[in-house]
């Protein structure tokens, strides 16, 4: 392995810093390639990820039935259509295959992003109950477009100045006894409220994992009160968890849920009741992406079902989260938790939870921020038992050092 970063990594981060708005990046890593749960940069160095691109290469790379699938389109050459306005194959095979994963008497509608998938949930239920206030979770994240920021509550940097829909927060309980797991009974009492909107783990928040007493009490408040329950599982859909849906944990079913990420494409999928019924409330240029990412999406549901990767996530999300456990209270990891492959560790400090961070990147083992001073973990579901044990290897002599 070369020097991190090499000299062609810096060279095209220095364009992109010069030119570009420096937005997010976490490390000076740029991709050049991939394959099984490794990615390769422009200087040859290799990383076990454990990001899976934060859950949106569930399959990992250079899978051969998504290289199947992209040999195909190839040779079309119309692969991006106005999909709102044309009508595609991909879209029909997407589409029942992705409601066969999904309760009974669903519809869907596809868009770009999970944050458009937000946007589109939220509008059903507004369309529905009319523009009233809505209420989310503190440390929640929904998205980064207007609508779906109002809701999202994790770090102030990403809605300073910027407007907002009128919102009731609550705390995400992560506890069975929470003083404040009833909280939104209160303001559905005093307020009408157009709709509920929750994670099951909150993303960006923490990888902090709901009480189950929790969302089966938002489920019953929502009912009670008639008001929607919108499950974002833009980043806990298609697998990750060990299920399907994190909300298969919780024994409750949502209204309306907002999917992408794994995906390939967006979705908000709902109960039949929410159907706007009426041309051109929801639209979108790019509905679905592009023909390659709905038959993408439509193979990746397959690939699941047919290799039993929701077993493999299960049983390598055990083995990762025991091996993290035993060093829980050590080393300043104060927490581990998780469901699935989405596993969060906890420092008690931000800048060791940054430090170590730097370090297990430098070991080319790629790993993600999240919340104020916590690790996340979600590699892609194919992962094996030797790549788990090695990250867990890289992670204990990490985390051991001072």
């Amino acid at each position: 392995m070369g020097k991190i970063p090499g000299t062609k990594a810096k060279k095209i981060i220095d364009v992109i810093k010069r030119n570009s708005y420096d937005s997010t990046y976490v490390y000076p890593l740029v991709v050049a390639d991939g394959h099984d749960c490794m990615i390769k940069d422009v200087d040859g160095n290799e990383f076990l990820d454990f990001t899976s691109n934060i859950g949106s290469s569930p399959l990992g790379y250079r899978h051969p039935d998504i290289l199947e699938v992209r040999a195909k389109y190839g040779e079309i050459g119309m692969f991006k259509i106005a999909g709102q306005d044309f009508y595609c194959e991909e879209h029909a095979q997407l589409s029942k295959t992705l409601l066969s994963v999904l309760p009974a008497n669903f519809k869907l509608f596809l868009c770009n992003s999970g944050t458009e998938a937000v946007e589109n949930s939220i509008k059903l239920a507004y369309r529905k109950m009319g523009p009233h206030p809505a209420i989310s979770c503190i440390d929640a994240f929904h998205g980064r477009t207007l609508g779906a920021l109002t809701f999202t509550y994790s770090k102030s940097e990403q809605k300073q100045n910027f407007p907002e829909f009128a919102v009731k927060r609550i705390k995400f309980c992560t506890t069975e006894n929470d003083p404040e797991i009833n909280a939104a009974e209160k303001l559905l009492k005093e307020n009408k409220i157009a709709f509920i909107i929750t994670e099951l783990i909150q993303g960006e928040g923490g990888y902090n994992v709901a009480s189950k007493q929790f969302i089966r009490t938002l489920r019953k408040l929502a009912n009670k009160y008639s008001v929607p329950l919108i499950l974002d599982e833009v980043q806990t859909g298609l697998g990750h968890t060990g299920k399907w849906w994190a909300f298969e944990h919780f024994g409750v079913k949502p209204d309306i849920m907002s999917a992408a990420k794994a995906l390939q494409v967006g979705a908000s999928v709902y109960d039949k009741k929410f159907d706007p019924r009426k041309r051109g409330v929801l639209s979108s240029t790019w509905g679905g992406g592009d023909r390659i990412n709905m038959a993408i999406a439509t193979r990746i549901i397959k690939v699941i079902k047919r290799d039993k990767l929701l077993e493999n996530v299960t049983k390598m999300g055990q083995t990762l989260k025991k091996g993290l456990t035993e060093i829980s209270g050590k080393h300043g990891i104060t927490n581990v938790r998780g469901l699935g492959l989405m596993i969060g560790i906890e420092f008690d400090l931000a800048k060791k939870r940054d430090k170590k961070m730097n370090e297990l990147f430098k070991r080319n083992l790629l790993v993600l921020p999240a919340g104020k001073k916590s690790i996340r973990l979600i590699p892609p579901l194919v992962i094996t038992k030797e790549q788990i044990e090695q990250g867990l290897t890289i992670m204990n002599e990490v985390f051991s050092r001072n």
